[in-house]
């Protein structure tokens, strides 16, 4: 098994503050900087899209809700942007269908929680370890059922991961003294490949985290284990692991590009880097992020959240600043275009719960924006405006 070892970068402060827009806040960037500096590859595509300089952003609708405990980072927009679908339950499971045009509830599902929906909304993995079609509910195969012998799967809400194009999945197991990473080939229903990762064993729950792997649409998995700041690429089919370490107690999100070719990543330590995703390369600087705790007021895992999300077309991203806030970036420089500060908490929480974000999601138009957070889903449409 090979063994990459990379070294981060320095770090550039964007420090924003409320309001947040990046022209008002002694920001070291200008509008159509590059921030990607010349000793460093930066992809191609930074440079083939329009560099977006200003966006106006209006509140859709919000909605208040108190779920009982975050337990994992579903949200997502159907592809249509009529729906929401969102999962919470740690001790009811439950997964929320919302009008995305109201904010109102449209439906509930009570079964085995949904942890991951494929971007065509064809295909669900849910915490029963089955996949399952959307349309129709109908079970397609379980992950534990193994032909290569028995696996204790303890990868349940945590390490399962489903690809965006809906043809993988990937599950974590113990086999003895081992650690076992499975693929799993959806169309064909069937264990395409196991990998020993040379990983110790560890306990699944009660670990702080919800977003630290994502599948690519080539069945390549990227991940961090619990209270570690290292980074694996795992390729399943060619027996080959890639390692990065870096300086945080541990990475809380790892977020992949939908062309698959930039790996955004996120820790404790409130720095973003970004990586070119065939080898973990850094490329370009850090930027200044944060992390909200979840779950702090009631006894259930307490998780670490600095969500990231990317508009299908490459041109806007969105994460956290130093403060907790949200911001929307442009792609090509990276500079902030506008923010959602965070709400404050009025008191009404049924057990105190948190206004800090934990799940963001564009639509397949790029124009809406999601946000996820203990006590409020909001929706917020976004124009460009040159």
């Amino acid at each position: 098994m090979e063994t990459l070892k990379l070294t981060a970068l320095p770090l550039l402060l964007l420090a924003c503050r409320t309001p947040i827009v990046g022209s008002l806040h002694d920001d070291p960037v200008e509008p159509g900087a590059n921030l990607f500096v010349d000793s460093v590859d930066a992809t191609p595509e930074k440079h083939d899209v329009h560099c977006i300089q200003e966006i106006g952003l209006t509140q859709s609708w919000e909605t208040e809700w108190a779920p009982y405990g975050i337990w994992n980072g579903l949200l997502s927009f159907s592809p249509d942007s009529e729906d929401l679908l969102l999962s919470f339950g740690l001790y009811d499971e439950v997964s929320i269908l919302v009008d995305a045009q109201t904010g109102q509830n449209r439906s509930a599902d009570e079964g085995s929680r949904i942890l991951h929906r494929d971007r065509a909304w064809s295909v669900d993995l849910r915490s029963s370890l089955q996949l399952t079609e959307v349309e129709t509910g109908e079970i397609l195969f379980s992950l534990d059922e193994n032909p290569n012998g028995q696996t204790d799967l303890w990868s349940m809400e945590h390490d399962v991961r489903l690809s965006k194009n809906g043809e993988w999945a990937t599950s974590f197991g113990n086999r003895g003294d081992e650690n076992i990473l499975a693929l799993w080939h959806i169309p064909s229903q069937r264990l395409v490949g196991e990998m020993k990762t040379g990983l110790e064993n560890e306990a699944p729950y009660w670990d702080g985290r919800i977003h630290n792997a994502d599948l690519s649409d080539q069945g390549i998995l990227y991940f961090s284990r619990q209270a570690s700041g290292t980074l694996h690429r795992a390729d399943v089919r060619k027996q080959e692991m890639l390692s990065a370490e870096f300086n945080d107690d541990f990475l809380t999100t790892l977020v992949l590009s939908d062309d698959g070719r930039t790996l955004f990543s996120a820790g404790t330590s409130g720095e973003i880097r970004r990586h070119r995703a065939s080898d973990l390369t850094p490329m370009g600087a850090e930027l200044q992020s944060s992390t909200n705790l979840l779950n702090s007021n009631i006894y259930a895992p307490q998780y670490f959240a600095s969500p990231i999300a990317q508009s299908p077309d490459g041109q806007l991203w969105a994460s956290l600043d130093w403060d907790g806030n949200v911001v929307i970036r442009n792609h090509c420089s990276d500079f902030v275009l506008d923010g959602i500060a965070t709400p404050e908490d009025d008191g009404n929480g049924s057990w105190g719960n948190s206004m800090g974000a934990y799940a963001l999601a564009f639509d397949a138009t790029g124009t809406r924006l999601a946000i996820a957070r203990e006590g409020l889903l909001e929706l917020w449409q976004l124009e460009v405006l040159d």
